[in-house]
């Protein structure tokens, strides 16, 4: 959906960075996010809504912008600070004092919301009463002004912005709070349910599967009838064992391939679940091997997420080089290679995936050299998800941030 970047001068930014701290209010009754003062709106769509009252003798607020929004929480026991990114969000400005979350839209996008108190919840608990955000693992915890959740963040300001990490909170893709699949999946949820608490039966068992694979894309149930399955499987004992794989499965990939057990046991050691390929009828043959995922090690955690850029100097260096490819991580772990020309970037990952390891995610700006061709191909053979930045938002790619502080200190 086409969007239209928001300008604010300084002053106004100091002016709302200084006065509006506000809260961030949980209203179930809202059926999407509606932003106030303490957010900042970034991006406007082309769309507009009127927005109803609570009641139908009030008259309603006619072209309210939706756009994609931020605005900084700081957690009071780390004192780490983040940018909550809120898409497709209904923008009222400085008119509205406080904003209102949906809690239906967050747990739309895989946030985890919990606006039960601590003192009404059935097992409180230190992780009750907040918003769990999976992909990051931070908790927001949620206070109480009356009877409604909230908590507070206040306008972000350009450095912010620009230092901290963002999170989305919300999903880009159009929200439509009147979409009938809800209700749908709802009611399929309720038959599965049912078919669960039954005796298990294959047609059952291949309707319930059907089913989840219909819903699949918004909800993650399919762990969740695999829980079902394993929790009916009766074992009558157990023997638990230190070693990963049990000899009898080596014994029977020593008799398939027709192999030694020392050569069977270092296949097992060997494999890995990345890029696991099945076959449904009989294998006739040998599947060919692909030793590039074993060929390099895979960076995971922190280290798992890179952001790259070209770094341009006004003046070569003694190998008569005048460029560079800076790559960063989230924990501002720094790697930089020389380059003559920009076509030089894929050398620059190779090297990269030889020295540190392969990174799992690569994001850089809208470049062809850094997402298509070479760089392209590269990131589809060793499985590292490529992302690219919005354009005329450099502040997305981390590896712009330290290029910046690079020319500081030449």
């Amino acid at each position: 959906m086409p969007r239209k970047l928001a300008a604010t001068s300084e002053s106004q930014l100091q002016k709302f960075h200084t006065e509006y701290r506000g809260m961030m209010e949980l209203d179930s009754h809202a059926d999407t996010c509606t932003l106030g003062a303490n957010v900042r709106a970034i991006a406007y769509t082309e769309m507009v809504c009127s927005v109803l009252p609570y009641h139908p003798g009030y008259q309603a607020q006619s072209d309210v912008p939706v756009v994609q929004a931020v605005t900084t929480y700081t957690d009071q026991e780390t004192g780490e600070s983040y940018i909550l990114v809120i898409n497709q969000a209904l923008y009222m400005g400085d008119t509205l004092p406080a904003s209102l979350i949906s809690p239906f839209q967050l747990q739309s996008h895989g946030i985890i919301v919990d606006d039960c108190p601590k003192h009404l919840s059935p097992n409180p608990s230190h992780t009750s009463h907040l918003i769990y955000i999976p992909k990051v693992d931070l908790r927001i915890p949620l206070q109480l002004q009356g009877v409604v959740s909230c908590f507070p963040t206040h306008f972000p300001s350009n450095y912010e912005l620009n230092h901290y990490p963002w999170i989305e909170l919300t999903s880009d893709n159009e929200w439509d709070p009147n979409d009938k699949r809800f209700q749908e999946w709802e009611e399929r949820l309720d038959h599965i349910l049912d078919v669960l608490d039954e005796e298990f039966f294959p047609h059952q068992i291949d309707c319930t599967i059907c089913e989840l694979w219909a819903i699949q894309s918004s909800f993650s149930f399919l762990q969740f009838i695999c829980n079902k399955l394993a929790s009916a499987v009766k074992v009558s004992a157990t023997k638990s064992s230190p070693q990963r794989h049990s000899e009898s499965l080596r014994d029977e990939i020593s008799q398939i391939f027709g192999v030694g057990l020392d050569t069977a046991t270092r296949t097992l050691n060997a494999t890995t679940q990345l890029a696991i390929r099945n076959s449904i009828h009989p294998i006739h043959k040998r599947f060919r091997t692909e030793v590039a995922q074993l060929r390099y090690p895979r960076l995971g955690g922190l280290h798992r997420k890179f952001h790259t850029d070209t770094f341009f100097a006004s003046q070569p260096s003694l190998s008569r080089c005048t460029m560079g490819q800076m790559y960063i991580n989230d924990i501002d772990f720094t790697k930089f290679y020389p380059m003559k020309l920009k076509s030089e970037a894929p050398d620059t990952l190779i090297s990269f995936m030889q020295d540190i390891g392969i990174p799992s995610d690569l994001h850089s700006d809208d470049a062809k050299e850094l997402s298509e061709g070479c760089m392209g191909e590269l990131l589809c053979k060793f499985w590292i998800r490529g992302s690219q930045s919005e354009p005329y938002s450099p502040w997305q790619v981390r590896a712009e941030l330290c290029i910046r502080e690079v020319k500081k200190a030449v």
